[in-house]
C-alpha cells in the first residue's frame, strides 16, 4: 500500500503532495510530526483538530514544523524564534517577557527548538536577531556586511568578544606606531638642527 503525504503552509491554501510513500513511512512520518508538533508547544487536541480552527500564531508554528519535518540536505530557518510568540502566561512556568504587548516567549518551546536544532546532522543556516537563541544554536557564524561574507568559527558572542580584542589590538599598535613615528621625528628634527 501507498499513501500519498499531504503538507498544508501558510503561503499555499491548498494542499500540497509531497511524495508517495509506503504506510510504514507514512507512520514513522507521522510520528516525527506529532513529535515535532509537541516540541513547539502543541497540546495533542490541537494536533489532532482541525487545521483552520488554529490561531495565525500556531499556523506560523505548523510552517515551522513542516520545515523541521521534511529532510533535506540544509535548513534555512529565519527568525524562527518569532514563530514562538504566545500570547499565554503560564503562572509559575517560566516566560521571557519579549516586549511584545504583553505577549512572550514561550520557553519549553524555544528550550525544545535549540535541542532539536543542535541535534541536526544537516547544515543549519539561522537568521535571527535573538541573541540568546543564536548562542544556544550555532557553531559557526557567518557576517554579511557590504554585500560579502565573513566567516567566524564560533558564536555571535565570542565574534563579538573577538572583534573587541582585535580593536584593542589595533589600538595599541596605532599607539605604538605613533609613538614610533614621533621618536623617528623627534630624531630628524634633533639631526637637522645639529647640521644647520
Amino acid at each position: 500500500w501507498k499513501w500519498t503525504l499531504y503538507v498544508g503552509t501558510l503561503s499555499h491554501s491548498s494542499l500540497t503532495t509531497l511524495t508517495s510513500l509506503p504506510i510504514a513511512e507514512v507512520s514513522k512520518l507521522s510520528a516525527e510530526a506529532s513529535a515535532i508538533l509537541a516540541g513547539l508547544g502543541f497540546t495533542q487536541a490541537m494536533i489532532d483538530g482541525p487545521f483552520r480552527a488554529l490561531s495565525g500564531g500556531w499556523k506560523s508554528r505548523c510552517s515551522l514544523a513542516g520545515s523541521l519535518l521534511i529532510q533535506s540536505d540544509v535548513l534555512l530557518l529565519d527568525e524562527p524564534s518569532n514563530f514562538l510568540v504566545s500570547p499565554r502566561i503560564l503562572p509559575v512556568r517560566a516566560i521571557l517577557i519579549a516586549g511584545l504587548g504583553g505577549e512572550g516567549i514561550d520557553l519549553d518551546a524555544t528550550l525544545w527548538l535549540e535541542h532539536h536544532l543542535r541535534a541536526q546532522s544537516r547544515t543549519v543556516v539561522v537568521t535571527s536577531h535573538d541573541q540568546s537563541f543564536l548562542e544556544a544554536i550555532v557553531d559557526e557564524t557567518i557576517i554579511v556586511r557590504d554585500c560579502s561574507l565573513r566567516y567566524f568559527d564560533g558564536t555571535p558572542r565570542q565574534y563579538q568578544v573577538d572583534r573587541k580584542k582585535e580593536a584593542r589590538r589595533n589600538e595599541k599598535k596605532r599607539e605604538a606606531m605613533a609613538k614610533k613615528k614621533e621618536h623617528v621625528s623627534g630624531l630628524f628634527r634633533m639631526a637637522i638642527c645639529h647640521v644647520y
